[in-house]
């Protein structure tokens, strides 16, 4: 029994010798081999389990998870920090969250490691554009233009923003080189046309709108802003037949069935008219200037109170509605409430209203 313990012992203990000793059997560079492919298996650990957060925050990204996106990809920068994939799509997900400054800080990044990213360079635009920097965002947008040069989606972005910032004869410019390169974007027509019609070059607005209308005949926005500038024009049958065309594109359009009230009442057709107001507040019920103008319809049919109730409703989904407070002051002057009336007017001509201060002073004592 001893002996056999003993034997034992003495077993285990040259086993243990010969594990301990095993290394001294491989050679310098066989060691050196062994710890690169340990390395190697270790790094490539890393990296897969880097691209399986990047998966998992493509697919947050794409069902709108973008809280769950952004941890996603920020996980997967911890194992792999220079994966650019990563950071740009971050900056995607911090967009859509209208988390400006954090995007612009990951487009950034991407754009320190490949400052020819085009994507990093338009995303970056659409975020300056997100906090009104259009000068920034057109200067974002016109390095990527440099980039992809046949590419219509940087000048398109550059000619809107121009046309925001007044600039009309820049947003000419460029929404006519978007034309150049795809001239079957009704879009491009259409944005040109809206830019003529600033400057006032109401012909050049028409043959834009209706080469935009060829290429889009179902556009009812298209055929609305036809008949907006043949209103400009003083062309009233013709802005008439123009939304009428919206309205039987899109029955529910309530821009242009709100346009086309105005038009109607203006020529007396008041009931026409009413119906066209109707139509538009069932088209969107939170679309002030169709209550207020079917109130003024009201009005000259004679039912104040009627009326108000139209004005209280497009000042309450607008409460800055200078015209809305004018008009009302004048029902409510009618129903003998001259006290509320004169508040009206006041607050009308605190917004800048020319028309509430006239009231005020002509009909109130201060």
């Amino acid at each position: 029994m001893i002996k056999s313990l003993i034997l034992s012992l003495f077993i285990t203990a040259a086993v243990s010798v010969i594990a301990q000793e095993s290394d001294t059997l491989l050679t310098e560079r066989e060691k050196a081999f062994r710890d690169s492919i340990a390395s190697l298996n270790m790094e490539n650990e890393i990296l897969v389990k880097s691209q399986e957060f990047y998966n998992s925050g493509i697919g947050n990204l794409k069902s709108a998870k973008y809280d769950a996106a952004i941890s996603d990809f920020t996980q997967a920068l911890k194992l792999n920090p220079v994966m650019v994939n990563s950071i740009y799509n971050r900056g995607v997900a911090n967009l859509s969250k209208m988390e400006y400054d954090k995007a612009i800080v990951d487009f950034n990044s991407v754009l320190k490691i490949n400052e020819s990213h085009y994507n990093a360079l338009f995303q970056k635009g659409m975020c300056n554009i997100g906090k009104d920097n259009k000068e920034e965002a057109i200067a974002d947008f016109i390095e990527a233009s440099i980039l992809q040069t046949s590419n219509p989606d940087a000048p398109y972005q550059i000619g809107t923003a121009y046309f925001y910032l007044g600039k009309y004869d820049e947003a000419v410019q460029y929404f006519t080189k978007c034309i150049g390169i795809d001239s079957k974007k009704a879009a491009y027509f259409n944005d040109r046309g809206s830019s003529h019609r600033m400057k006032g070059d109401y012909q050049s607005a028409i043959s834009d709108y209706n080469a935009a209308s060829r290429l889009d005949e179902k556009a009812a926005y298209i055929q609305n802003n036809i008949g907006s500038t043949k209103k400009i024009m003083k062309d009233l049958n013709g802005a008439l037949a123009s939304y009428s065309s919206a309205i039987l594109s899109d029955p529910v359009y309530y821009i242009a069935l709100n346009n086309k009230g105005v038009i109607l009442a203006g020529q007396g057709k008041l009931d026409e008219a009413m119906k066209a107001f109707d139509a538009a507040i069932i088209g969107n019920d939170k679309y002030a200037p169709a209550y207020n103008n079917r109130g003024a319809v009201k009005f000259k049919k004679e039912y104040y109170r009627e009326a108000v109730k139209d004005f209280n409703t497009a000042i309450k989904l607008d409460p800055n509605y200078r015209n809305a407070y004018v008009n009302r002051g004048i029902a409510l002057e009618m129903s003998r409430e001259q006290s509320a009336a004169c508040d009206d007017w006041r607050k009308a001509s605190e917004l800048g209203s020319e028309t509430g201060r006239k009231y005020l002073v002509g009909n109130c004592s201060e």
